[in-house]
């Protein structure tokens, strides 16, 4: 089971190797695309291109929707102080649907054409299949000593959707475990709009320590693959731990001892991320910064944006954005051409035309 991880983890527990990121110059197509919007940390884009952005009105999370030339349209608050004043958003690429997901595990239904918000799943109200879970930092399948048992405490952080044939819906959510101890991933399988699989699938005891064992960013691509970031050993005592890019298979099961899934990918260049998404081509976007190294020419901690292709064996583009950890979520539209970045330290979020 897990061919290539194992030996994979072993190696960069020794020996960080480099990655070759070029460094993208696209100050010219980089532009405000709207600002004025609190502590912005969800963005999402629709199958017409309107624009929806997660924002913090003081009182409630708020999902503010703009047409693709920045022309507000629409407005609506999310729940109040028992959501909380963040989230995530994601969209079927396939039915339109857009997701909210709440730090506190409440999934809401956004209806792009009528603006209606349904409930759609609490994670903190159902059961949660803890038993067999993959610990990407030995390789091993466990139930982490019963620890990720206590769903009721777990802090979430970015959804992505995969919809696959017969009327099955697969979500993918990260979140961290009580006091933020261990990162996770779970999945959600819905048939026929009843979720029928709710289970934690991948997390890793080498759980790293502070600021940066936060919820990490998740996506989907329509070939299937899951991409995300999970802590493992640096090796040298001195370094700690550190968060690495892993790719594993929408059909992923732990259990199995045929699967050479997940793998760490892109050489185990340290990165965290918030968020995440795709586009029509299967690339990947990652809204993120570098800890404990510098990548693509972009100072560790500062904001970036990072674009992978589907194979995740190399980089196409590291662009820089600017503000320290600011950016918390990337969305590109369905021609793949524009590409929105939240950035929560100017309150804005910035267009990137590739």
């Amino acid at each position: 089971m897990l061919k290539r991880l194992t030996p994979i983890v072993a190696l960069f527990s020794s020996l960080l190797l480099p990655l070759t990121i070029p460094t993208k110059s696209l100050a010219q197509t980089l532009t405000q695309f709207v600002s004025g919007l609190f502590l912005p940390t969800g963005v999402t884009v629709d199958l017409n291109n309107n624009v929806y952005v997660v924002s913090d009105s003081g009182l409630s999370a708020i999902v503010s929707k703009f047409a693709d030339n920045g022309v507000f349209l629409a407005q609506a608050p999310i729940g109040g102080i028992t959501v909380g004043y963040q989230g995530k958003l994601a969209t079927n690429s396939v039915t339109g649907q857009i997701f909210f997901l709440a730090p506190n595990g409440q999934i809401l239904l956004i209806n792009p054409a009528s603006g209606a918000v349904t409930p759609l799943v609490d994670l903190h109200a159902i059961a949660i299949d803890t038993s067999s879970i993959l610990d990407i930092a030995s390789g091993k399948v466990d139930n982490f000593g019963g620890i990720l048992g206590l769903t009721s405490f777990f802090n979430y952080g970015d959804i992505a959707v995969f919809q696959r044939q017969n009327n099955i819906l697969d979500l993918f959510v990260t979140g961290t475990s009580q006091a933020q101890a261990f990162p996770f991933v779970m999945r959600l399988r819905f048939q026929n709009n009843t979720l029928v699989q709710a289970k934690v699938i991948a997390s890793s005891r080498a759980s790293t320590a502070g600021s940066y064992n936060i919820e990490s960013g998740i996506a989907v691509n329509n070939r299937g693959t899951v991409f995300t970031t999970l802590p493992i050993p640096a090796g040298n005592p001195a370094f700690g731990n550190y968060t690495v890019p892993v790719a594993f298979g929408a059909d992923f099961d732990q259990t199995s001892s045929t699967s050479d899934d997940p793998r760490i990918v892109l050489n185990g260049i340290g990165l965290s991320t918030k968020g995440m998404t795709s586009d029509a081509a299967g690339n990947f976007y990652v809204a993120g910064s570098s800890v404990g190294s510098t990548i693509g020419g972009i100072a560790a901690g500062s904001g970036g944006l990072y674009i992978f292709p589907p194979t995740l064996d190399s980089a196409i583009a590291a662009i820089p954005v600017g503000g320290l950890r600011g950016t918390s979520d990337v969305a590109v539209n369905p021609a793949g051409d524009r590409v929105y970045v939240t950035n929560s330290n100017s309150n804005s979020v910035i267009l990137i035309r590739r």
